[in-house]
């Protein structure tokens, strides 16, 4: 920029003897910079419109310039002082555009900081992303293997209670076994204690005639009618009849013992069929809970799987690529149990009345205790 310094008007003459005004120059070349500046000003208030907004001081700005444009013609009768004043006002807005420059830069400084702590909390954010995975997947490993004991242990179970109770409905059908012989044993032997009862009785009355018969002869004895020997065959037919009466008393006697101990087996018998009832209901007891947990398993899984269904995410097994996938979903515990190993209705009340002991037909086999049983006619 170039000041002019001398106020009044210079003449100077030119090489063909004419004159040129250095006044005029300097007022022209005045007018041109201040022509510029108000380019260079107009120029800046729209840079800052563009960078800091509308509203940061433009109504103030527009009215100042619009008071320094409007003083503009009554300062250029004065160039010195109008390009002191330009001069100053180009100063200001330097140093306003310096300014700027400093705010501009603070502000990149600013992003710059920013874009790293992005960056860092987006570092951050797949670490933990990637923890929290090597977690999930640890947690779900501990749970597979706990799943996988658990389903073990309850085959383990289920096969075991199924070789107990497959060993109960043997021992059962064998305890049946032994009571349908013992009952067949003991039907056996009250027909043989009623046919020794009614040969007894048969005996009893042959004695009784003999003895009658004897008596008879030693009431009527007159002349020749008594015969000794036919005396004598009526004592030896008692004497034979008495021993094989007592004969019968002990075979009776002994057949009843033998009927006791036989009642007495069958008794026990069914205690144990009862006591083997109770314990197969027991098993099947256990095996319909492991069915039910079977259930409650195949279930959850039914869930999980659902649930892994109804995801969102275009991509099952990850996210982005921080997250893994997930672990399988274990196989869950299968368990069916055998068609002639379920529980049965109404057992014990069937084989309750498939072991009733019948009744003995003679009436000395009724009460069967071997103090009460006499061996004596």
């Amino acid at each position: 920029m170039m000041h002019c310094k001398e106020p009044n008007p210079l003449v100077i003459q030119g090489p063909g003897g004419g004159t040129k005004d250095i006044s005029l120059q300097c007022t022209k070349q005045i007018r041109d910079e201040t022509e510029y500046i108000k380019k260079m000003r107009v120029t800046l208030q729209t840079l800052r419109m563009r960078m800091f907004g509308k509203n940061d001081g433009v109504n103030s700005q527009q009215g100042q310039d619009t008071k320094g444009l409007s003083q503009e013609g009554a300062e250029e009768s004065d160039p010195e002082q109008s390009v002191a004043k330009l001069g100053v006002q180009h100063q200001q807005l330097l140093a306003d555009v310096e300014a700027r420059d400093t705010r501009l830069h603070a502000v990149r400084a600013e992003n710059q900081e920013l874009s790293l702590k992005l960056e860092a909390t987006q570092q951050a954010g797949a670490s933990a992303i990637k923890d929290v995975t090597r977690r999930f997947r640890s947690r779900m490993e501990v749970l597979e293997e706990q799943q996988a004991q658990e389903r073990s242990n309850l085959q383990a179970f289920a096969e075991e209670q199924e070789q107990t109770l497959e060993q109960k409905m043997e021992t059962l059908n064998r305890t049946m076994s032994q009571l349908q012989e013992r009952q067949h044993r003991m039907g056996e032997l009250e027909r043989l204690i009623e046919r020794m009862e009614k040969e007894k009785h048969e005996l009893t009355e042959r004695k009784q005639s003999v003895e009658e018969e004897m008596e008879n002869r030693k009431t009527n004895v007159v002349g020749n009618r008594y015969k000794p020997t036919r005396a004598q065959d009526l004592l030896l037919e008692t004497a034979i009849l008495q021993e094989k009466i007592s004969h019968l008393d002990n075979m009776v006697s002994y057949q009843q013992r033998n009927l006791f101990t036989e009642i007495n087996t069958i008794e026990q018998l069914k205690m144990e069929l009862a006591k083997q009832d109770r314990i197969i209901w027991s098993l099947n007891d256990r095996i319909s809970d492991l069915e039910a947990r079977n259930k409650v398993l195949k279930q959850q899984v039914h869930e999980v799987k659902s649930s892994q269904r109804q995801e969102d995410s275009s991509d099952d097994c990850s996210v982005g690529q921080d997250i893994v996938c997930a672990p399988p979903v274990p196989q869950q515990f299968s368990y069916t149990r055998p068609a002639h190993l379920r529980p049965r209705t109404a057992l014990s009340s069937q084989r309750a009345s498939a072991v009733t002991c019948p009744k003995p037909a003679v009436g000395t086999c009724q009460a069967i205790e071997p103090d009460s049983i006499s061996t004596e006619i």
